[in-house]
């Protein structure tokens, strides 16, 4: 069984938590703020996305997994 890598493909101009992802299929994956679980999201969806909400591109060669893309540009937590 393969274990699904993601690539940053997009962040948020206004909100730089939001990120948009896409898998090695090719397939869209929003995550909505730090700690969020990803949300598949059509190519169509995905082009909307990034052209109405003001998304940057991010050129990336280097595939994360999912417990990564959680995390990635997340505040970690402060030890009480």
């Amino acid at each position: 069984m393969q274990k699904r890598s993601f690539q940053l493909v997009g962040r948020r101009s206004g909100q730089p938590h939001v990120l948009l992802f896409r898998d090695q299929e090719g397939r869209y994956y929003l995550r909505p703020g730090c700690n969020g679980r990803l949300v598949r999201l059509t190519a169509r969806d995905a082009q909307r996305l990034f052209h109405n909400y003001q998304y940057r591109p991010v050129l990336t060669t280097v595939w994360l997994s999912y417990e990564e893309v959680i995390r990635v540009d997340c505040p970690l937590p402060l030890d009480q």
